[in-house]
């Protein structure tokens, strides 16, 4: 009994060693790739007939050599390592307050810049802020994807279906995102969408139907995160074993909450009576990558939790 125990922990700690491995060439390829993609095409856009170098080109051009140097810097590796510790509390708080930090960063950029050109250009369609988000929620799926294969594995249909579902889910707002590849290869779309979309673009969520409602879907979903993130510490001591085991499986953790509660808060400002004069509809693009970054943190620890020993 003993070898088999022992055993069972030599094969789950090589599970969590992979996982580990993988998640940080992942972040890594990523952050490296996208930061000098980002830088590349600030560089070059003076010689495209673009109107030349903008302050939100210099911009750009500094966040993409940020992340090339985070991705070679071996901070994603310490970074999850630190999270799987015993002691993680001080990292859950530093997650938790990383999207605040990131607001006032965006706050004071808005004041320097005063919504000008170079602020709506790096936060607009097609801009830097954008594609993060596109990335993050293929990173959804690529991570969910594993977790809802175990849980089939194990006979947990509930959860395999719940992991599945948010798969699916994330590919499909990423291909939305980028209007099913019209954004990055620049087809023309059907007479169709040119007719009943609000954006010319081939995808859905900007559909005259549906295009009204989605500021209300992003409330709703945010407070729903937001909301379980917070309930669900004092809710599971009151719960049966199983319900317990499906939520800690299923609710994001609490140092997630203030990606969600920001989304909300933005999102609720803009549905509101619109002044024009701080809070423009550019800023959405923001909170909806602080939105898929929470998703993603969640469902990343998720990922390495499955496999611990």
């Amino acid at each position: 009994m003993a070898t088999q125990l022992r055993r069972g922990e030599d094969q789950g700690q090589d599970l969590l060693s992979q996982r580990l491995a993988r998640c940080s060439k992942i972040f890594n390829g990523l952050l490296v790739l996208f930061g000098v993609g980002a830088a590349i095409a600030q560089l070059i856009k003076p010689f495209l007939g673009d109107g030349g170098f903008n302050l939100s080109d210099g911009i750009a051009l500094l966040v993409g050599l940020g992340l090339v140097l985070l991705g070679q810097s071996g901070a994603i590796a310490s970074l999850l390592n630190s999270a799987l510790s015993v002691k993680n509390q001080a990292v859950k708080w530093g997650l938790f307050a990383t999207p605040f930090v990131l607001t006032l960063g965006v706050v004071a950029l808005k004041l320097a810049l005063n919504n000008n050109r170079s602020y709506k250009l790096l936060m607009g369609e097609g801009g830097f802020v954008e594609y993060a988000t596109v990335i993050a929620f293929i990173l959804v799926g690529v991570f969910a994807w594993p977790l809802a294969q175990r849980f089939r594995r194990g006979g947990e249909k509930l959860l395999a279906l719940g992991y599945f579902g948010l798969t699916g889910l994330a590919a499909f707002v990423a291909l939305e995102e980028i209007s099913w590849g019209q954004t990055l290869l620049g087809w023309k779309e059907t007479a169709f969408f040119e007719s009943y979309n609000v954006q010319e673009e081939t995808n859905l969520h900007n559909l005259v139907w549906f295009q009204q409602y989605l500021g209300d879907a992003v409330i709703l979903g945010s407070l729903g995160l937001f909301g379980l993130c917070v309930v669900w510490p004092w809710l599971r001591k009151r719960c049966s074993e199983r319900l317990r085991g499906y939520g800690d499986w299923l609710v994001p953790e609490w140092c997630w909450a203030g990606c969600f509660l920001i989304t909300l808060v933005v999102y609720v400002a803009l549905e509101g009576p619109d002044d024009g004069v701080f809070l423009i509809s550019r800023d959405q693009e923001f909170v909806e990558l602080l939105f898929a970054g929470g998703l993603l943190g969640s469902v990343v620890s998720k990922y390495l939790k499955q496999a611990k020993p």
